[in-house]
């Protein structure tokens, strides 16, 4: 998944430079991924709503049960984001050094804290894209990069964000395909 999240920031950012920029504070922050915290949540709420109607079509709410769980931080009890890497592990060319990041969702916690039962399945998928927005924006920020007020038109965050759901969903779909079947 890092190589997606890698290619996310070179297909979004036009600029060589700004583009290799953000890639080596990726990799600073990668490291500490599991300590990262959104810094200003409310920031982001007009981005993860329009987000959301435009590629998760929502109809549960996540976008104010996640921006309520991160205000009240509630979040940690139940959604963990970890970076696995520089793990060697055999394979049949040789070594491999798998990189990914982890992101787990425990559902019964969940469903204590919130009282959400139904749908279930949509809240991690909708909290991972939520956290990739922001982690990834804050990034981009941290590069010193001025990014456009957003609106839905801006050409920057409709490439941004289209590019973050093509490459973002697969890996979050199989996470949770696997979740489901091995929980």
């Amino acid at each position: 998944m890092l190589s997606k999240v890698t290619n996310i920031l070179k297909a979004a950012i036009d600029n060589k430079e700004d583009s290799n920029r953000c890639i080596n504070i990726l990799n600073e922050q990668i490291r500490i991924i599991s300590s990262y915290r959104i810094t200003d949540v409310e920031r982001y709420r007009v981005i993860f709503d329009d987000y959301t109607n435009k590629y998760l079509n929502d109809s549960i709410g996540a976008v104010e049960q996640f921006i309520s769980d991160w205000t009240e931080n509630n979040i940690s009890r139940y959604f963990k984001v970890k970076y696995i890497g520089n793990k060697r592990q055999k394979a049949q060319g040789g070594n491999k050094n798998p990189k990914n990041i982890i992101m787990d969702f425990k559902a019964d916690f969940f469903v204590q804290i919130t009282g959400r039962v139904e749908d279930i399945p949509l809240y991690p998928t909708c909290y991972c894209h939520y956290f990739m927005i922001a982690f990834l924006l804050d990034i981009i920020n941290s590069a010193k990069i001025t990014l456009p007020q957003y609106s839905q038109d801006e050409s920057f965050y409709t490439n941004f964000l289209g590019i973050l759901f093509e490459k973002l969903n697969s890996s979050v779909l199989t996470g949770l395909e696997a979740f489901a079947e091995y929980e």
